[in-house]
């Protein structure tokens, strides 16, 4: 479906699915196209497509150049074909939605991604990225979108942008607080498994999911046979009121009905420390205990 200078690469897999076969009957217009979620957002991608291969043609035919592609665009600037134009121009789409490199993250739109991803300006909906002459800058506090400048910025600030970019620059804060820690430990002895040196990390994104990431230590002499992994994750807490008010920043809710053996290997190495005094009560009635996680630096040698 798309060749020469911005072809995307060779697909990958659909949503959940094996790589689709290489064969003419399957082309990334397909896999595009089969995964629109409605007429319209289907007509909007398929004018895109349409145009950019004609580009192409005209690209390898000597009569345009790749600068040519947005300038000569037949679209409206700031229409849904003109954003996923702009989406397909700069990124290495291998599915529509799906969780392989996808053009659009589920559940979003091409305005919304192409604004994400910086190609456009928040405000007039100016391509920058790939091929383009504009020059597109980050918003300096929340760095969630872009502008072509200073009168996009101000006018796209007064229009809504200030309390969304307040509410990711308190997102951005929790995230700063709840970087991942690691720190090298022996985990202790279990059923199945002897003392083992490895890398622990926990991290918290700030917005109610938590994970502990355990890992085989390359600097320490472990058998060869051991290629141990585990990755723990504890029940998130999605209501911020609650998470504020239940959890510190080193604390996290362990589902131990799930992950006891693990949870005990924590707190015998002494990672989790239990807190009696405390428990996640759930709306269904089901309650975890909380545990305080004792990582005590960010290793920076730590190669994730």
């Amino acid at each position: 479906a798309f060749s020469g200078a911005m072809a995307p690469p060779a697909m990958r897999a659909t949503r959940g699915g094996p790589p689709p076969a290489a064969s003419a009957s399957i082309t990334l217009r397909d896999v595009l196209l089969a995964e629109a979620r409605d007429d319209a957002d289907r007509d909007a991608l398929r004018v895109a497509i349409d145009y950019l291969e004609t580009a192409m043609r005209a690209i390898r035919d000597g009569r345009a150049t790749l600068e040519d592609v947005d300038k000569c665009a037949p679209f409206v600037i700031g229409s849904d074909p003109w954003f996923y134009l702009v989406l397909l121009v700069n990124k290495p789409c291998k599915t529509l939605y799906g969780p392989y490199d996808p053009l659009i993250a589920r559940g979003s739109t091409a305005k919304a991604q192409a604004i994400l991803d910086g190609f456009v300006c928040a405000d007039c909906s100016k391509a920058g990225g790939r091929n383009s002459t504009v020059t597109l800058r980050r918003c300096g506090h929340c760095h969630r979108v872009s502008y072509c400048g200073r009168a996009c910025q101000r006018r796209h600030y007064d229009n809504g942008h200030r309390d969304e970019c307040q509410a990711h620059q308190k997102d951005r804060e929790k995230l700063r607080e709840s970087r991942a820690r690691t720190s090298r430990v022996v985990l202790p002895a279990t059923a199945d498994l002897p003392p083992q040196p490895l890398l622990v990390r926990h991290l918290r994104d700030g917005l109610g999911t938590s994970s502990l990431v355990l890992f085989k230590d390359p600097g320490r002499d472990v058998a060869p046979d051991d290629e141990i992994c585990w990755g723990i994750p504890t029940v998130p807490v999605r209501d911020d009121d609650l998470r504020d008010s239940l959890l510190g920043p080193f604390e996290a809710c362990f589902n131990v009905a799930r992950h006891g053996r693990e949870y005990d290997a924590l707190v015998k190495a002494k990672i989790a420390t239990p807190m009696p005094d405390k428990v996640y009560e759930t709306a269904e009635g089901k309650t975890y205990p909380i545990a305080r996680i004792e990582i005590p630096q960010i290793d920076p040698r730590d190669p994730y």
